[in-house]
């Protein structure tokens, strides 16, 4: 080999070696970044020896990423799901509370029992009366719990497609410096961690499924097969439920014009913080709400009376209805009121005081009218998801453990997929990420490479010096 070739090969290697420290110079300025991949180059050596860095990759694992962005869709889908049902578990609170339907109507039916062995006690009728207004009131509050949960989801899904859109906007413009810096074989290996962290923030919102092309082009399609991004970003619509109605679903989410959610939905989502939301919404809290209004509807049934033989509200009453046969049950527990209309004593004598007409302060036989009809089995519409026939309070009873049982299965599957989740992104990481380790080790031997060429540079520069000496 000649000083001029053994010249050209050395100030290859010091330009390599020059080009792949850097390299791990910028691996090791991202160790600690959870985004960052680990880069390296692609050398090549030529016929006459010199080796160059023909391109920049980066390590990457597209099974490993899929699964991470499946486990981080169920993740978030649980997240919504028992963040709600924590709201919904307040209307039934600790044992200590009794503030739950079921308590409140024990302790009516308590109130009543104790009432029906001294119908002329004042401090009774007043403590039976305090019980049922405490009943109305806690199926007030309890409802109301279910209609702001329900917005709260609402409206989260409202903002969650506009942060879709602003997402899709983001990877579009990645995505575009991608190919196009592709295409002229530039380093691209920045954008693509940061592209990759978009579409793992997207898969929070709904399923994602990624698929690559020609020149690092990305497509993004949700898990049920709608497409988000093709060359351009699809638009993600939504208009807020308004009205929502007791018992009612709310609307629905679109991608590129195709529902992705609610009952009419053609290609569903099955997994993300909106379909945790829209599960929320529209099956859990509406399930819930149709308990609580059946609650209500059997307790105007229980205290509601005759007049001229047609049925009258006691006193319990549905302000929205003339009459008990002509109430909605549909939302119900939070309309439930207490007659403004009553005789002195309503529960010894009656709402209007016809079951006494004579006035006896010992009348009880309406007080245990009422005991044994709280007492009697009652038929349950199948749209509560629990049993059909049963008592009221054991109907109500059974809507706390329906509650409790919902949200215990939640939060075991939440607390799973949190640890599959962090096993993934461990999985990716080892499989992906920087190890520091290995990247100060490169750096000594490029380093050494470096010198080593350097070394060389300067012997031949002395050989040639001393050729030239020669000549003259």
């Amino acid at each position: 080999m000649s000083l001029t070739s053994a010249l050209d090969s050395a100030k290859s290697a010091i330009t390599t070696s020059s080009q792949l420290t850097s390299i791990v110079s910028r691996n090791i300025a991202n160790v600690n970044s959870t985004t960052a991949t680990r880069k390296y180059a692609n050398v090549a050596t030529g016929a006459d020896g010199s080796v160059s860095v023909m391109s920049v990759s980066q390590s990457t694992n597209l099974a490993l990423f899929r699964n991470k962005l499946d486990a981080t869709s169920e993740n978030a889908s649980l997240s919504a799901l028992t963040s709600g049902l924590g709201q919904l578990a307040t209307t039934v609170g600790d044992t200590e509370d009794e503030i739950s339907p079921a308590s409140l109507v024990g302790k009516l039916q308590s109130a009543l029992t104790a009432y029906s062995a001294s119908p002329d006690s004042a401090d009774l009728a007043r403590s039976a009366m305090q019980a049922a207004k405490n009943l109305a009131q806690g199926l007030n509050d309890a409802s109301d719990v279910v209609e702001t949960v329900r917005r709260d989801a609402d409206n989260a899904i409202s903002v969650a497609a506009g942060e879709m859109n602003d997402l899709l906007a983001q990877f579009k413009s990645l995505n575009d410096k991608i190919v196009s810096g592709s295409k002229l074989g530039a380093d691209v290996t920045d954008y693509m961690d940061q592209r990759d962290q978009i579409v793992s923030q997207l898969s929070e919102y709904v399923g994602v499924t990624v698929g690559k092309r020609a020149n690092n082009d990305m497509v993004l399609y949700t898990d049920s097969g709608v497409t988000m991004f093709e060359t351009t970003p699809r638009t993600v619509s939504y208009s807020k439920s308004i009205p929502m109605d007791a018992g009612q679903a709310g609307n629905s989410l679109y991608i590129d014009g195709v529902a992705v959610t609610g009952e009419n939905s053609t290609m569903p989502i099955q997994s993300g913080k909106i379909f945790g939301l829209t599960q929320l919404r529209d099956q859990v809290s509406v399930t819930y709400q149709n308990q609580l209004d059946q609650i209500a509807q059997q307790v105007v049934s229980a205290f509601s009376e005759t007049s001229s033989g047609k049925p009258v509200f006691g006193i319990f009453t549905d302000p929205s209805a003339d009459s008990p046969d002509k109430m909605k049950v549909d939302g119900l527990a939070g309309r439930l009121s207490i007659s403004d209309n009553l005789a002195d004593f309503p529960l010894r004598d009656g709402a209007l005081g016809s079951y006494n007409s004579a006035g006896a302060s010992g009348f009880a036989d309406h007080i245990n009218q009422l005991i044994d009809n709280l007492n009697a089995k009652q038929t349950f519409d199948a749209s509560g998801g629990i049993e059909t026939s049963a008592t009221l309070v054991n109907f109500a009873s059974s809507s706390v453990g329906w509650l409790e049982g919902v949200r215990s299965n939640a939060q075991n599957e939440a607390e799973y997929q949190s640890t599959v989740l962090q096993r993934t992104q461990e999985a990716l990481s080892d499989a992906t990420g920087i190890n520091l380790d290995d990247e100060l080790t490169q750096l000594l031997q490029f380093e050494q490479s470096y010198q080593a060429s350097a070394k060389l540079i300067s012997t031949i520069d002395q050989m040639l010096q001393v050729l030239l000496d020669s000549v003259h």
